[in-house]
């Protein structure tokens, strides 16, 4: 993704599907997930990088909503309270904007609670709206 002049392009790349590293949870360490809003073949970040985002407006400005980690996994991960993101060392300025679509293009996985990190509370997974439900149940809010 690029927005250098003011407005959001996503570039793609085709690659054959045997070249990309599978993505997939450790035995034993399962966690609670929500699947995308959008379906896609691969999402593939890059090991060991990530990074801190906000859903663009279709008008390419920036949202003030709800920030996400995108993790090396291809999962992002919802920050419920702005506490959360200062516990950690992140400020405003650490967050980028990414259009809305890629952002539902991705799982969503617990948030980033400190009450469930020590265990004070049961993980739980705040998945963004996808839409009506598709005729077979799935959730698909493609047309």
């Amino acid at each position: 993704m690029d927005g250098g002049d003011g407005g959001a392009r996503i570039r793609s790349v085709l690659v054959p599907l045997t070249a990309l590293a599978p993505v997939a949870v450790s035995q034993g360490t399962a966690q609670p997930l929500a699947a995308a809003c959008v379906r896609t073949d691969a999402t593939v970040v890059r090991p060991g990088r990530g990074a801190l985002v906000r859903a663009l407006h279709a008008s390419g400005a920036a949202h003030a909503g709800t920030t996400y980690l995108v993790a090396d996994n291809g999962v992002k991960y919802r920050f419920p309270a702005k506490d959360s993101l200062t516990a950690l060392g992140y400020g405003e300025g650490d967050i980028g904007s990414v259009p809305a679509p890629l952002l539902a293009a991705l799982p969503t996985g617990a948030d980033l609670d400190p009450a469930a990190a020590t265990g004070a509370a049961e993980p739980r997974v705040t998945a963004p709206k996808c839409g009506a439900p598709a005729k077979d149940g799935a959730g698909d809010s493609r047309p």
